[in-house]
């Protein structure tokens, strides 16, 4: 048998699960300190050296990028399925090197992405 809760401690509950309600909804609508920053106020992103060889490169050009300097090759350049330009890096050698993929994600600002397929075709000069 459950034990019998006596009204004040009932109306007790009631009253402070309301007055959480109203918390939430004060700090909701309130302005705050930890309110992210316009969008003008951020610093800039540190300049990606591979981001600027993928923007400036022609396909099958090749030099050394970044400190320590790595040899770095476009390997091609296509359009993603959603018309974003795209370049397809290789860091060091054909042998033992690793893909990069760089993809314009607003006019003239280049990111790295992840490659859809992570077991793709391999990369073919």
């Amino acid at each position: 048998m459950l034990p019998r809760l006596r009204l004040p401690a009932v109306l007790g509950l009631v009253l402070l699960s309301l007055s959480g309600c109203s918390m939430v909804s004060s700090r909701a609508s309130a302005p705050s300190d930890m309110a992210s920053p316009p969008i003008g106020d951020l610093p800039p992103r540190p300049a990606d050296p591979l981001a600027a060889f993928a923007a400036r490169a022609q396909l099958g050009q090749e030099e050394l990028v970044g400190s320590p300097p790595v040899p770095v090759r476009l390997m091609r350049a296509y359009n993603s399925g959603g018309g974003r330009p795209c370049r397809q890096l290789l860091l060091g050698s054909m042998a033992t090197g690793r893909q990069a993929l760089y993809c314009e994600t607003m006019p003239g600002q280049w990111d790295a992405v992840r490659p859809l397929l992570q077991n793709g075709p391999p990369i073919r000069p």
